[in-house]
């Protein structure tokens, strides 16, 4: 993904006060040393809600390699997230931005909108769609297993 004024390729991942989280995962904490792909939705987006089965999907043929998808829902809808997941089968950790703690750092513009955070919690991938967030996500793994 190319650069710009407002990119945030390369920069460290902002350190995230968000505390609504559901799933298996309470804290960035318990995902450091992991490769990230954060999934900002919203819940009453239909392209988001669409792409829960891709985000499930990448979550079971990634994950034992140390892929983990995060759901970041979108302030607009939030109270709705815990029927959505339920309803959805989402089957990886989601969290709340209810006060746009996240929308704002990440500088959020459209949904659904993609990020990759390597092992390191450096962004490799700004603001891209599902395909680009995978196909960073497989560079990624791919430098590993050569490196």
């Amino acid at each position: 993904m190319t650069e710009n004024a407002e990119s945030l390729l390369n920069a460290p991942f902002p350190d995230l006060p968000l505390t609504q989280w559901i799933g298996p995962v309470s804290s960035f904490d318990e995902l450091r040393g992991k490769i990230i792909a954060v999934d900002f939705f919203a819940t009453w987006c239909m392209p988001c809600l669409a792409e829960i089965p891709r985000n499930n999907d990448l979550m079971q043929r990634l994950g034992d390699r140390g892929v983990v998808v995060l759901g970041i829902c979108a302030s607009s809808g939030a109270e709705s997230l815990q029927t959505i997941a339920e309803e959805r089968g989402i089957a990886y950790p989601l969290v709340r931005d209810e006060k746009r703690t996240a929308e704002k750092a990440l500088r959020v513009r459209w949904y659904p909108c993609h990020f990759v955070i390597d092992r390191e919690g450096i962004i490799r991938a700004d603001r891209a769609k599902f395909d680009v967030a995978e196909a960073c996500i497989e560079e990624l793994l791919a430098a590993e297993e050569a490196g």
